[in-house]
């Protein structure tokens, strides 16, 4: 599964992790995705690699992703970054700046690609 590959791919970018967390490949291969064998942080992390599986909706021409947790104030601003989007063809993925982090993963705009689905796919390894 996408989340167990996420898992691996953590672990071996961060092996220290293993030793803090009592996080093994052992656990990411077998074990259920529950509290009891991975903590808060984890799950979380999981969770937030299955966004990208939006890049594989080949069918569509572009891809909205809003977090459940987002309110949309004004759907004009919503069809702005669309348009915008949509005439710049060279973009492939757009998202805001975030106020926690360089950018908000909880709302974004891309073209779906199998060579995105792949290079995803890729990073998780």
């Amino acid at each position: 599964s996408i989340k167990r590959m996420a898992c691996h791919g953590y672990l071996n970018v961060s092996p220290s992790r293993i030793i803090e967390n009592r996080l093994t490949h052992e656990v990411c291969e077998h074990a259920p995705f529950d509290g009891k064998h991975f903590n808060r942080f984890h799950r979380m992390m999981l969770v937030e690699s299955l966004k990208l599986g939006a890049a594989s909706l080949t069918e569509y021409d572009v891809i909205v992703h809003n977090d459940v947790d987002i309110f949309i104030e004004s759907t004009s601003d919503l069809e702005e970054e669309i348009d915008y989007f949509v005439k710049n063809p060279k973009i492939m993925m757009m998202a805001r700046i975030g106020a926690a982090s360089p950018l908000n993963a909880g709302h974004w705009l891309m073209r779906p690609t199998m060579k995105a689905v792949g290079l995803w796919l890729e990073d998780m390894r």
